[in-house]
């Protein structure tokens, strides 16, 4: 909790769970759900391969800069952790 976090900016050719506004943002992980199944995996191959799931919160500034949202908002995505950069690397 409290870590900072970069989602990966990809462009799968198939549906995805992370949306288009998040993908090469910075957010902040404010809650672990566990693991669940990880969605893209299964649509494709059918194998259930288990994936971290976070909730994370993104500032308005930082998805779509200072003049569409007020500073008073937030934004929570749940992510699961094959979005997320490697922080190694």
């Amino acid at each position: 909790m409290g870590d900072t976090v970069n989602v990966a900016k990809f462009h799968p050719s198939s549906h995805t769970r992370a949306p288009r506004y998040i993908r090469g943002k910075k957010g902040v992980v404010v809650k672990h759900h566990g693991t669940h199944i990880f969605p893209d995996e299964h649509a494709i191959s059918g194998i259930k391969i288990p994936a971290h799931l976070y909730n994370i919160r993104f500032e308005p500034v930082e998805l779509w800069g200072n003049s569409r949202i007020g500073t008073n908002s937030v934004l929570f995505v749940d992510v699961f952790e094959p979005y997320l950069e490697d922080p190694g690397g």
